[in-house]
């Protein structure tokens, strides 16, 4: 069964094309063949972004999809070392618990049934 594309992931897909079209191109060589075809055959049709290349990639105001998959590609292909590797996948664990942290506190029985002063 083929897994729907959503809609913010398409557009990711447009966000990270045109990031790639900026970037060096012994980075983007690095990522698979069949990757970049995936993002080109299901980006959006009818998204549009240009990359500001005055501002960095935080002030580009890019969706948090778009910034997901650009980790991802990070981590699986353009890190410098094993060790630099480690640290980001340490990162991402450590955030991934805060946020279940913070989820498990926001929607904690005590709390949802808490009366409002």
């Amino acid at each position: 069964m083929e897994k729907r594309m959503t809609k913010e992931r398409k557009e990711a897909y447009v966000e990270v094309l045109e990031i790639l079209k900026h970037m060096e191109e012994k980075s983007v060589k690095k990522l698979p063949i069949k990757l970049l075809e995936i993002f080109r055959k299901n980006a959006s049709k009818e998204y549009s972004f240009t990359l500001d290349i005055n501002k960095s990639l935080k002030e580009q105001k890019l969706k948090e999809e778009t910034v997901n998959i650009l980790a991802m590609l990070y981590i699986n292909y353009w890190y410098k070392n094993e060790e630099e590797r480690k640290e980001w996948l340490k990162k991402f664990h450590d955030n991934e618990v805060k946020f279940q942290e913070e989820l498990k506190e926001k929607y904690s029985m005590e709390n949802l049934f808490k009366k409002k002063s």
